[in-house]
């Protein structure tokens, strides 16, 4: 009997152990909705199976790498020591998550007055039109479209239209249409891993976290996001790489490569409710060309709101207000921004961060003709920041108001910005060691 009671201990140690570790699910371009997904075998294939499972903590969902899928995933929420993850499997490129239409088929276009027009309907606004890594602009009224890549959304009809010398699908190989969506959302979600993905093309944001808790965002590209038209607001673009929007905790954003945001690469924001954004950490990722900024923070929010806990700690951010995004009107183009904040803050760190190029470091708001009183609350330490000698006058406007950015208490900040933000300031491209 001691044979069959030791295998029936190694079976029930293995059984527990899949509970503990839950169940893996595969994700293939070539799978079939019908499976269940639990082998690669037998993988599922599209966002809206996915988007319906039932996930329960501990489990995993795993793209094959060298896929792509376009739409938006909505995150599941694991267990406290039990995260859902979401994440790679097989090998070569990171599977990619698209908020884009692929229009590459020339029998889908058509002429009519002049511009070549797609020939379906779209379910939202096109934000950004992306051609060979060619980036369109995007004209609130079809006649301005004038430039080759120039487009025109029109609401009423849903048709797309855009100015190109022949049939787009003839002159790109491939073209993709980011509609005004998110491509990641988490919504009131918690203890969830997103890794491994290259997360492109939506009009909206890459990834938004909105009443989150226990969030890890590592190793990912997020890159050409953006362009949107922002809601609530008439003619305003939008696109952030990564949101938190309102109240999160617990957040990790790191080892991530974010780059040609229409916004800002990472930030974490809110107004209108009473939030708390508390125990945030944004570490590693190379923040590249974000029209922006690189990093930006505030809460508008209500009484009872706080910052509390937030770091932004050896990152990368090389030219902040370059990138496609250089095409909106209120491009900016600083690495940070402190916005304003009402309620509590406390511990906010910025820290051991190189800051290369760009068209400055720190833009910060008055309160009035005051320095905000939440700044105490901020520590800045042991950061480097490369520029151009030509570009140094603007290394870095501490206090300004947000309607003249040129209004600051000097042209040439050097020593202050270098006293205040703890930074040493490089010229002609090459960074001073301390």
């Amino acid at each position: 009997m001691r044979p069959v009671f030791s295998l029936l201990l190694a079976l029930a140690a293995t059984v527990a152990a899949a509970a503990a570790h839950g169940a893996t699910y595969y994700i293939s371009a070539q799978g079939d909705d019908g499976h269940d997904g639990r082998t690669p075998a037998r993988a599922i294939r599209t966002l809206g199976r996915l988007n319906a499972l039932e996930l329960r903590g501990g489990d995993s969902v795993l793209f094959v790498r060298g896929g792509e899928w376009h739409g938006t995933l909505f995150l599941r929420s694991g267990e406290s020591g039990r995260p859902i993850h979401y994440g790679a499997w097989g090998e070569g490129a990171a599977p990619i998550l698209s908020g884009s239409v692929e229009a590459s088929d020339v029998g889908m276009w058509s002429q009519r007055d002049g511009l070549w027009e797609y020939g379906a309907e779209l379910p939202l606004e096109v934000g950004n039109i992306i051609a060979d890594g060619r980036v369109g602009r995007l004209r609130w009224e079809r006649g301005e479209c004038s430039e080759p890549l120039d487009f025109h959304y029109d609401a009423a009809t849903r048709r797309l239209s855009v100015v190109a010398d022949g049939n787009p699908a003839l002159l790109w190989r491939r073209i993709d249409l980011a509609l005004n969506r998110t491509v990641v959302i988490g919504y009131r979600v918690h203890d969830v891993t997103v890794c491994d993905l290259a997360i492109r093309y939506g009009g909206a944001h890459g990834i938004q976290l909105d009443g989150c808790s226990r969030v890890d965002i590592a190793r990912n590209e997020i890159s050409w996001v953006g362009g949107g038209s922002c809601p609530g607001m008439e003619r305003v673009r939008y696109g952030n790489g990564v949101e938190l929007w309102g109240a999160n905790d617990h957040i990790v954003v790191r080892d991530n490569h974010i780059h040609d945001i229409y916004d800002t690469g990472v930030t974490n924001q809110s107004h209108s409710a009473a939030a708390r954004q508390e125990h945030i950490t944004y570490r590693g990722n190379l923040i590249e060309s974000c029209a922006m900024f690189s990093f930006e923070l505030w809460n508008n929010g209500l009484d009872g709101s706080t910052i509390r806990d937030v770091s932004f700690v050896g990152n990368i951010c090389i030219d902040a207000g370059g990138g496609w995004g250089r095409q909106r009107p209120d491009t900016v183009g600083y690495h940070v921004n402190w916005g304003v904040v009402r309620g509590e803050a406390e511990s906010i760190v910025i820290a051991d961060n190189l800051f290369v190029d760009g068209r400055g470091l720190v833009l910060g708001a008055l309160d009035g003709d005051d320095v905000p009183s939440w700044y105490a609350a901020i520590t800045v330490r042991g950061n480097r920041y490369s520029v151009t000698e030509a570009a140094r006058h603007n290394a870095c406007y501490l206090f300004c108001n947000y309607s003249d950015t040129t209004v600051a208490f000097g042209l040439d900040q050097r020593e202050e910005c270098e006293a205040f933000c703890g930074v040493r300031l490089g010229v002609e491209g090459r960074v001073r060691e301390e």
